[in-house]
């Protein structure tokens, strides 16, 4: 996966965590872990204000 699709991830965080979510995983999935790790503590953090936002 291209450094696009990772810049890509960070723009969909805090309209769309779900699609950032699978972008995570296949990150996951390629062995780029690296990146993972990086995508998805920023993804927590968006998530739990989103979550906060639409409760």
């Amino acid at each position: 996966m291209s450094t696009k699709y990772y810049e890509h991830a960070f723009v969909l965080l805090p309209t769309n965590p779900t699609a950032a979510y699978h972008l995570w995983s296949n990150y996951r999935i390629q062995g780029k872990c690296d990146k993972a790790n990086d995508l998805i503590q920023y993804a927590g953090r968006i998530y739990k204000i989103h979550s906060r936002n639409v409760n």
